[in-house]
């Protein structure tokens, strides 16, 4: 029940709205007709001002009440269409013609004498012309508002759209970076084990593939789900487990509810390929890495690495791989994100995002 009410209050609000707006046009148009009828013989009486006003704010408001009321019957939409304007004209005609009618018969009411249908035409005809006149440019007004709205609001869309592409290049940058550093220890770590373990060297070939193909064929999408990331993860601990043997281990703390959440792609494997390059490298043995995932109280999702080398230099410098992590929750969460460096308990890089956003 509340809900038509308080449809039909906004209606009745909207209709007193436009007679207030346009019965001020009645107002001048009846002050215009005055001052015309002054400066024919510099005399104006009573029944010439009253007639005016009459006339004026009558035909106003007819007009303004028969277009309103169409809209709302016809659920006529408020657009500047050539099939629209030509329709608020035909109404107008109708209106203009009514109201004439009625102040005729208003003022035979009042002044007790009737004025023929042959000499009403000129009123009618003056009537129509000024109501035309101003309803016209009234119309050419609002079609060149209409018209620098559509360009203002296209430039707005071209302008949204440039930065879109924009934001889509700066992140399919920072998405198909693998370090080349990597690349280079993973082929001279081939190159050695050829001679040496030729099954482990062919299995290390196919987890490189797999993880450039992965960077290379999903450049188009800027998420992807937290298992797909950590498989993809996986890949890359399991070839610089084959370089690095003994000196690399890793445990993964993985809310397995989390699994289809998405978080943007190629997140975590820079921030591990810091902790081995920063942290594991100069271990001499036994480097640990853990790499987890898990809800926050506030219902985020809550991402870390986490690795036992040594400690964060006092005035960090973020590398390549700190850096792109930066640059890419910047781009996609804007400041809806939080990155933590932490030194206790355990020596961390800590990243809480929003959980359900997805944006393709």
């Amino acid at each position: 029940m509340s809900q038509p009410n308080s449809v039909q209050k906004k209606h009745e609000h909207s209709l007193l709205y436009y007679n207030l707006k346009y019965g001020k046009t009645g107002l001048v148009v009846g002050v215009a007709i005055c001052l015309l009828n002054y400066l024919q013989d510099f005399k104006l009486s009573g029944k010439s001002i009253f007639i005016s006003f009459l006339f004026s704010i009558v035909i106003t408001h007819t007009i303004t009440n028969l277009i309103y009321l169409s809209r709302c019957l016809f659920n006529r939409k408020k657009e500047y269409t050539p099939k629209e304007i030509a329709l608020d004209l035909a109404l107008m005609f109708v209106g203009i013609f009514f109201a004439t009618e009625f102040c005729f018969f208003m003022i035979y009411l009042i002044y007790g004498n009737w004025v023929s249908f042959d000499k009403q035409i000129p009123s009618i005809a003056f009537n129509l012309f000024l109501g035309f006149l101003i309803g016209g440019f009234r119309q050419l007004n609002m079609l060149q508002k209409v018209n620098y709205e559509l360009k203002l609001r296209d430039s707005d869309y071209q302008l949204a759209k440039l930065q879109e592409l924009k934001t889509r290049a700066e992140l399919e940058a920072l998405q198909s970076k693998i370090n080349p550093h990597f690349l280079y220890n993973s082929l001279n770590s081939i190159a050695s084990l050829i001679h040496q373990d030729a099954d482990k060297a062919e299995e290390m070939v196919l987890k490189l593939s797999k993880l450039f193909r992965y960077a290379i064929n999903s450049s188009d999408e800027n998420y992807t789900s937290l298992a797909y990331e950590i498989d993809i993860v996986k890949t890359y601990l399991d070839i610089e487990s084959i370089r690095l043997g003994d000196r690399l281990q890793t445990t993964f703390t993985i809310d397995n509810s989390l699994n289809e959440e998405k978080i943007p792609r190629f997140l975590l494997q820079p921030l591990i390929e810091n902790s081995i390059k920063h942290g594991i490298s100069k271990v001499a043995q036994h480097g640990k890495i853990e790499i987890g995932a898990e809800r926050t109280n506030e219902n985020e999702l809550k991402l870390w690495v986490a690795d036992n080398g040594p400690d964060f230099p006092t005035e960090l410098n973020p590398g390549y791989g700190l850096q792109s992590t930066f640059d890419k929750l910047k781009l996609l969460y804007n400041d809806e994100y939080k990155l933590n460096i932490m030194k206790t308990p355990e020596k961390r890089i800590q990243i809480i995002i929003p959980k359900f956003v997805f944006k393709s």
